[in-house]
C-alpha cells in the first residue's frame, strides 16, 4: 500500500495537543488516502485495526470504531522503516 505523507487536515485541538483518537475521516487524512481505501485497508489488515466503543446490546446505542493515533503513528513508523 502507498500512502502519501501528509499532515492531516483538521484543526489541532487546544493547547497544541494531537488528538488521541482518529475517526475513520480523520485516520484517512492522516495517512493520505480516500475513506473508502481506509477501510478496504482496514478490512484487508494493511491498518491497525480500530477499537470499537459501544455496544448495540447497550441500550440500541451504535458502535463507534475509533483508532489510537498512537497505533497509527507505529503503524507508519513500521510500514517506513
Amino acid at each position: 500500500m502507498q500512502v502519501q505523507n501528509q499532515p492531516h487536515a483538521e484543526p489541532d485541538p487546544p493547547a497544541g495537543e494531537p488528538e488521541p483518537y482518529l475517526t475513520i475521516h480523520s485516520l484517512a487524512r492522516y495517512v493520505g488516502c480516500s475513506v473508502a481505501s481506509a477501510r478496504k485497508y482496514v478490512s484487508a489488515g494493511d491498518l491497525p485495526p480500530p477499537m470499537v466503543i459501544g455496544s448495540r446490546a447497550t441500550g440500541g446505542r451504535a458502535q463507534l470504531h475509533r483508532w489510537r493515533r498512537a497505533d497509527v503513528d507505529a503503524w507508519l513508523a513500521g510500514e517506513r522503516s
